[in-house]
């Protein structure tokens, strides 16, 4: 239990999380002025949770955040910042 609540609050997990939570909500706010404001509030909530595709890309949104947060933490000049800027 200890591990999971170590995952859940590590600063490049977190960091995973918030992009991929902002990329979603940009989608949601370019989604109801695309509608001028028709969406349903149900619709809404699918869009902002579940959308895929489009930009921003949430996928790209998580492994660019993930990549900085990793040269932050560990330095931009350590391997393990290198392995990860070439899966980005």
């Amino acid at each position: 239990m200890k591990t999971l609540q170590n995952l859940l609050t590590h600063p490049i997990f977190l960091s995973g999380i918030f992009a991929w939570f902002s990329a979603q909500f940009i989608k949601a706010i370019v989604s109801i002025f695309r509608t001028r404001g028709k969406m349903r509030k149900r619709d809404l909530f699918l869009s902002l949770v579940w959308s895929t595709g489009g930009m921003p890309s949430s996928h790209s949104a998580v492994v660019a955040a993930v990549t900085v947060a990793v040269g932050i933490k560990t330095g931009f000049d350590s391997i393990l910042f290198i392995v990860s800027f070439f899966f980005a």
